[in-house]
């Protein structure tokens, strides 16, 4: 298959370069005493979300609160903010 012949869009990703990433930005946050908790509009992709609480990530910010029942996923919302300023 030639990039031409792609439905677009689409994302194309190099599953070595993926799983490297994945694991060298879960050990940056591990040796350095952090959680990490990617946010969803970096790659709006559910799989790569999956993949990274595989890794390790404690969750997975979000934008609108699409899964209000799942504690994995964080809203940030204004409103919401407020609630654990006090």
């Amino acid at each position: 298959m030639e990039k031409f012949d792609l439905d677009t869009p689409c994302i194309v990703i190099d599953l070595d370069i993926l799983e490297d990433n994945l694991g060298r930005m879960q050990a940056g946050a591990t040796a350095a005493g952090k959680n990490l908790r990617p946010h969803a509009k970096s790659h709006k992709c559910s799989t790569l979300a999956s993949q990274q609480l595989e890794h390790g990530a404690i969750g997975i910010g979000a934008a609108k609160a699409r899964f209000p029942d799942n504690s994995k996923y964080a809203i940030a919302l204004l409103e919401e903010a407020y609630v654990f300023t006090d």
